[in-house]
């Protein structure tokens, strides 16, 4: 893009923005006085991910947490919902290289900074499917691509170390992904489809049986795209099937297998172009046992995860991943909170070919564990004071043990407004890659550690219209694992080495303003996290301007030792959900700036997008939805040498039949 055109294209971002303040500053104070809670902003002593056992045990911290809702997740723009978890949390960002398809192997998109911290193999930031991990078993890292999008209730994303919540891997934070369950008393079949540019199509299918004792629910899902460049194309097919049954009235079961295969063309940087084709396949199923009884809740969860995996240079792999997790919350007197548990891991995998000759570990099993228990406490002192702490203590097979505790404190300062602190640690154990496999592995890596302090303050304002939540934190780790380049004559010519160490502060600040009337029937714009967050798109409120909710996410990072990859020194995302008559209207945008590459550390160029998505109803139980993707074809790059897509536009429609 010239110069002219780059600054032309700036002009038009700023004004685009004023517009939008503009319209939310200038709407007559008639509609202003029918502006109503926004209550998808979560009072900070609740802001803590929730256990998959326990509905409210992950109350006992005092943490960030972003909520992305299924009402929002239903009218995005995007392709790959977990941008559009990134766009609503302002310590996120997660890479992207094309139209869809994050792929497998060290040149995979989807790579997780939270607040600055990310590592090399990926695996600094865990993400779970209802509570369970989802983890590679040789390599750390999580696979976007295995992720059922088209079954979500709700994206829970937690910033900062979590590792008395999770254990290793969450070093940085926690996304938890949270399928949808069926209501009781109903019968629904859905199906969705869209067409787009590049040849890009999503399809979607589902059906489900609600009753009081039980549910049966199962889906299918195609995702593909010819792809913006030539020779990466993406395919993905994901089947999933979920049952769950009343055993009694305190006890309740339930499972559910999820089954995705993908295949990724890579075709390297466009300095080095290089085709590599990945095959993988995944599959995990997980079994849950809960129980609530006059103050005892929790119960067990046990999970088992493998994968194949194929890739056209010759490298071939199996990898697993098993465990349980057995959890109680109970109280000992007032204003007493006790979660206690323990959790265990298997993990590993083999692969060939491990080296050139091959290796000793060519297509041989590596197998590692960890077991560990942990604890946390609430103590409320009345209605405006209430403390937080918990332990966890981890033993792994190989690296022994390490203990992780946490801590924090909120108080009630007015009816509208709470502030908190919070002081957590995280631990990451170095990946079987890592240690064994390729020519940069080191068996001596110890694992890497961070610690994380914040202070946090959320006050609604105008009369609860406006909820601002404003966060300081501070983050250091030590140890962290990079592959750097050896001595001159060294073999082999780079390694795997605890060469970097981090001190990075920031601050976080999202705001949302609710705007409009609500028709009594219609939850368009403004939903509630303990509502099913379906919107209502038959109804429309009265007049042309029905509602409207304006969210601001900004985060300004400072990397004071040494600067990592993929963290962003400046973003800042702005949404405005809107409903005109029937039609609602997600516009999105986004600016980076000050972001880095890989090692050696390369400034990439700054950039702002905006995307679009368009929904409106057709008919009592059907919709079109039509999408744009960087509507002002900005050019840019979050990975060096892969340039992101032009303009992507999608039209489709979805059908919902339920009793």
């Amino acid at each position: 893009m010239t110069q002219r055109n780059r600054t032309l294209f700036t002009r038009v971002q700023y004004i685009l923005l004023a517009v939008i303040l503009t319209f939310f500053g200038t709407l007559p104070s008639t509609l202003k006085a029918q502006l109503k809670k926004d209550s998808t902003i979560i009072k900070l002593h609740e802001v803590v991910i929730q256990s998959p056992l326990v509905n409210d045990s992950r109350k006992l911290i005092p943490a960030s947490l972003t909520i992305i809702d299924k009402s929002t997740l239903q009218i995005s723009p995007k392709l790959d919902l977990l941008k559009e978890a990134e766009l609503a949390t302002p310590g996120l960002f997660i890479t992207g290289k094309g139209i869809m398809g994050a792929g497998a192997g060290p040149l995979s998109s989807g790579k997780i900074s939270m607040r600055g911290l990310i590592s090399s193999s990926n695996s600094s930031t865990q993400i779970l499917i209802d509570g369970v991990p989802m983890m590679m078993g040789l390599f750390g890292h999580p696979l976007p691509d295995a992720i059922e999008q088209s079954n979500i209730e709700r994206i829970e994303v937690l910033r900062g170390s979590s590792s008395m919540q999770y254990g290793g891997s969450a070093l940085a934070g926690a996304i938890n992904i949270i399928p949808s369950n069926p209501v009781p008393n109903t019968q629904n079949i859905a199906a969705s489809m869209q067409w787009g540019s590049y040849g890009t199509v999503n399809r979607s299918f589902s059906a489900s049986i609600g009753k009081e004792n039980y549910f049966v629910q199962a889906g299918y899902s195609h995702n593909a795209t010819n792809g913006y460049r030539a020779n990466s194309d993406f395919t993905n097919d994901d089947y999933f099937f979920r049952t769950g049954m009343n055993l009694s009235k305190y006890i309740q079961q339930s499972f559910s297998i999820n089954r995705s295969n993908s295949t990724t063309n890579d075709p390297g940087t466009t300095d080095v172009p290089f085709l590599t084709v990945t095959h993988v396949q995944r599959t995990m199923a997980v079994y849950k046992l809960t129980n609530n009884y006059q103050g005892l809740k929790g119960g067990l969860t046990v999970y088992y995860q493998e994968g194949i995996n194929r890739f056209s240079d010759g490298w071939n792999s199996t990898d697993y991943m098993g465990g349980g997790r057995l959890e109680e919350q109970f109280s000992l007197f007032k204003g007493n909170t006790i979660l206690a548990g323990m959790e265990a891991k298997w993990y590993g995998g083999k692969g060939s070919p491990v080296g050139f000759p091959t290796s000793t570990l060519n297509n041989v099993w590596i197998k590692q564990n960890e077991l560990s228990g942990f604890v946390t406490m609430q103590q409320k002192a009345g209605e405006i004071l209430a403390f937080n702490a918990g332990l966890r203590t981890t033993h792994h097979s190989m690296f022994g043990t390490t203990t992780t505790p946490s801590a924090g404190a909120t108080l009630a300062v007015c009816d509208n407004t709470s502030i908190r602190g919070l002081f957590s640690q995280g631990f990451r154990n170095p990946t079987i890659g890592e240690l064994f496999y390729f020519p940069p592995a080191n068996a001596t890596l110890k694992p890497e550690k961070a610690t994380n302090i914040e202070m946090g303050l959320n006050s609604k304002l105008l009369k609860d219209r406006l909820s601002i939540d404003l966060t300081l934190f501070s983050t250091k780790a030590t140890d962290l694992i990079f592959t750097i380049p050896a001595p001159a004559g060294s073999v082999p010519p780079v390694k795997n080495l605890n060469a970097k160490k981090v001190s990075n502060s920031g601050i976080e600040l999202s705001t949302h303003l609710a705007i409009g009337a609500r028709s009594q029937k219609s939850s368009n714009i403004e939903t509630s996290e303990n509502s099913n967050n379906h919107h209502d798109l038959e109804t429309a409120g009265s007049g042309v301007f029905n509602a409207a909710m304006l969210s601001i996410n900004y985060m300004y990072l400072q990397q004071n030792d040494t600067p990592l990859p993929y963290s962003p020194k400046h973003k800042l995302s702005v949404q405005m959900q809107s409903a005109v008559k029937k039609l609602l209207v997600n516009l999105e945008y986004q600016t980076i700036s000050g972001m880095y590459t890989d090692y050696p550390a390369k400034t990439l160029a700054n950039y702002s997008v905006v995307d679009l998505a368009l929904v409106y109803p057709l008919a009592h139980r059907f919709q079109l939805k039509v999408t744009g993707n960087n509507l002002f074809d900005e050019k840019y790059e979050m990975m060096k040498g892969y340039p992101m897509p032009g303009r992507v536009m999608m039209a489709g429609f979805s059908i919902n039949l339920s009793k």
